[in-house]
This record gives C-alpha cells, sequence and structure tokens, in this order.
C-alpha cells in the first residue's frame, strides 16, 4: 500500500491499489468473535443527555459502531466541551478501553470490564491545567426505557476517597 505525504510530512490516506495488485489479507480477528464484543452495544444510537434526576439539556452524543469491533462517541453539548471516544474490546488483554479526547486536547485513557450489569471503567489522569494526579471510575449502566446513566468520581488522594465528578442520563434521540 503507497502512502502518500502531504507537503507538511504528514501522510494522507494510503492510495487505491494499483491495478491487477493483491488485495490485502484479512485479519482472522476482523470479525471480533466472542459474545463480550455485544457488551457495549447498548450505548449504540443518538442521545440527549443531561444530569440525571433533572430536566435534560440539550447534549447530544451519538455512538457509531466501527466496524464490528469498535465503537465512535461523537460528545456535542451546546456550549463548548465537544470531544471524541474510541471504545474498544482489546483483544491483547480481554479488558474494555476507552481513550477520550476533548476539544482542548485534553485526553484520558480508560480501562474496564463488563460487571453482568454495568460497563465499568478505571483511568489513572494528568487533570490539566493544575497537573494533578488523578484516578477516575466511569460507569455506563443500561436502565429501563432504553435510558443509560453515566456516571464517574475522581480521587485526588491516589483513590482513597473519591467524589462524584458527573451523573449524566442518555435517553434515546428519535431521528
Amino acid at each position: 500500500q503507497t502512502v502518500v505525504a502531504s507537503a507538511a510530512g504528514i501522510p494522507n490516506l494510503p492510495l487505491p491499489p494499483q491495478a491487477g495488485a493483491k488485495p490485502p489479507t484479512t485479519p482472522a480477528n476482523l470479525n471480533c468473535p466472542g459474545p463480550e464484543y455485544t457488551q457495549f452495544k447498548f450505548m449504540l444510537g443518538s442521545w440527549r443527555v443531561g444530569p440525571t434526576g433533572k430536566a435534560q439539556s440539550p447534549a447530544a452524543s451519538t455512538w457509531t459502531a466501527l466496524g464490528p469491533c469498535a465503537i465512535l462517541d461523537h460528545w456535542m453539548p451546546k456550549k463548548g466541551g465537544m470531544g471524541f471516544s474510541l471504545t474498544y474490546d482489546y483483544q491483547s488483554d480481554r479488558k474494555w478501553h476507552q481513550h477520550w479526547v476533548d476539544a482542548t486536547g485534553d485526553a484520558v485513557d480508560y480501562v474496564g470490564r463488563w460487571t453482568g450489569t454495568t460497563m465499568q471503567f478505571t483511568a489513572d489522569d494528568v487533570a490539566t491545567p493544575q497537573m494533578t494526579h488523578m484516578k477516575l471510575t466511569m460507569t455506563f449502566e443500561p436502565l429501563p426505557n432504553g435510558r443509560v446513566r453515566q456516571y464517574g468520581t475522581q480521587s485526588g488522594d491516589g483513590g482513597r476517597t473519591f467524589k462524584s465528578a458527573f451523573d449524566l442520563t442518555y435517553l434515546p434521540r428519535k431521528i
């Protein structure tokens, strides 16, 4: 496969294969074998999102499957704070991973697992701009009527104590 670099030296998308070129072989794991790949499918779709127990704010989130193996989230609040996450079940360690990045370039890498009723993630992070080491938790809980609750905690003392960081409810958005 040929990759062309832009004038700035940043690679662009690969060029299409040459006529008569042999197509690349498909990796054996492309179909993501096993039931674990369906554990987070309850997040697929478009959502209205707001604080749990309060009137829904106009924030929106769209979770899209990237083939059978990964999910892309596009977080779109009405006022700033846009972000994206890529969530996937990593075959090497059999754990769920989520890489979150917001419009400021701040990023968090979560690692988690399905408990049978909730998807639970943890992360070691450096809060910016303070450069404070934080331990984070994040849980997704499917609720009746197609809703989902997402809540998180944070600890600035190495995990000895945690405080609530956010508590959101996702409502399916009619398209």
